[in-house]
């Protein structure tokens, strides 16, 4: 009977990876998923109830989550080209209309965007993006 307990662990671990990978939500079923893992090695070797099955895993996932979640987001962190929030920073873009502390528009990349500027900027001219709140770009003037 322990075999089938250990294999429902086992099933249920693998279940928990899949679904973190299927559904992005920040290495959270991970970790469910190794204490998930861990547990089906322990009710292998030894009977437990299903109180002490909770326990064990509820107690071995919180524990996985502390001690390793910020190196694996570190590790994935590292391997992303760019953070998409910052594709904008620092870049140059040109006026397509007069930029003011209320609206304009910039292209960057072909697109328009909505800009706006503490100071008055002509059209036509090139601008460097300094910040980015949902798609407004915040520019202000090269020269």
């Amino acid at each position: 009977m322990t075999e089938y307990v250990s294999l429902g662990w086992l099933i249920a671990s693998f279940l928990l990876i899949i679904l973190e990978i299927v559904i992005p939500g920040g290495f959270i079923l991970l970790f469910f998923g190794m204490g998930a893992f861990t547990l089906s090695i322990l009710t292998y070797f030894f009977d437990l109830g299903w109180l002490a099955q909770m326990g064990l895993f509820s107690l071995g996932s919180v524990m996985y989550l502390f001690l390793l979640r910020e190196n694996v987001q570190r590790l994935f962190r590292s391997r992303t080209i760019e953070d998409p929030e910052n594709e904008f920073i620092g870049k140059t873009a040109k006026t397509l209309t007069p930029i003011s502390s209320e609206e304009g528009k910039v292209e960057f990349k072909g697109t328009q965007w909505p800009a706006l500027s503490l100071d008055k900027i002509p059209a036509g001219e090139e601008v460097e993006i300094v910040g980015q709140e949902s798609i407004t770009l915040y520019v202000k003037p090269l020269k």
